[in-house]
């Protein structure tokens, strides 16, 4: 593991694995790049892989506000630290909030996404908010509903109640303090501002025009099966979903995922 320096100040914490065609793995905000470990191990064979945490998760720094941390600042961190490695036209595999973030490395920098990959994630101005998660867009009780559904104790039940049907066991963990409070400022915005925050993002997707994949677990219960067969819709995308799947597919499907991405990634196939 290294800690890159970026122009803003903050860390980065990246690993780099194998020789090949570049593949560049983002994580989600209920996990770091250890959620993608498996499927990054089993790439490396033949691929130059790169894991990293975002900033304010994992063993990245932990910045002070939302600015720092939301999808568009961590596009630009995320460019910054694939050109000190030297990455570009890379195959760019999401999980999560790494879709948005995504999302917004493919409107600013292009050079670096040859193909596109989003797993379990949100990336529509308009997703359904379900209860009892919806309580924190609410005037008045919502500061409350927030202290309570974003509580280490709790992140750790919503992860927990995400895994599907697994050959091994996978636990998630929502890590210190720091890496804690920056899921609930994510989540805070997110809910509270969905149409503002993500039609930028929506609207990036669709017109990156690059070859993109959306891979997703039928038992999902932060983003069903109909908001996966949305984002392919979207992204004009294959769609693959795998049953008995929850939302961690890179960490309940490893295998799976690791030979999708092998395959997209050496594919002869053009932008849309």
């Amino acid at each position: 593991m290294e800690l890159l320096d970026l122009t803003s100040g903050e860390r980065l914490a990246v690993e780099e694995h194998g020789r090949g065609a570049p593949i560049v793995l983002l994580p989600g905000i209920l996990g770091t790049r250890e959620t993608w470990r498996p499927v990054a191990e089993a790439l490396a064979h033949e691929h130059r892989v790169v894991l990293l945490d975002l900033v304010g998760f994992g063993d990245s720094s932990r910045p002070g506000g939302l600015d720092a941390i939301w999808a568009d600042a961590q596009a630009v961190a995320v460019a910054e630290a694939l050109d000190i490695l030297g990455v570009s036209d890379a195959t760019v595999a999401t999980h999560d909030f790494g879709g948005p973030v995504s999302a917004h490395l493919l409107a600013d920098r292009p050079d670096l996404v040859a193909r596109l990959c989003l797993c379990s994630t949100n990336v529509t101005s308009d997703t359904p908010i379900p209860m009892p998660i919806a309580a924190i867009t609410w005037p008045l009780a919502g500061r409350v509903a927030e202290r309570v559904l974003m509580s280490g104790p709790a992140l750790s039940m919503s992860a927990r109640r995400a895994i599907g049907k697994t050959a091994e066991p996978v636990r998630i963990e929502p890590g210190d303090a720091g890496q804690r409070r920056s899921a609930r400022l994510i989540f805070g915005a997110a809910l509270r501002e969905l149409s503002e925050r993500y039609r930028p993002i929506e609207a990036a997707l669709a017109a990156g025009r690059v070859p993109t994949l959306v891979l997703w677990g039928d038992r999902d219960p932060f983003f069903g099966l109909d908001q996966g067969r949305r984002t392919a819709e979207l992204v004009g995308a294959r769609f693959r979903f795998y049953r008995g799947a929850g939302h961690f597919l890179p960490l309940e499907r490893p295998n799976d995922v690791a030979r999708e991405l092998a395959a997209f990634a050496a594919a002869d196939v053009v932008a849309v």
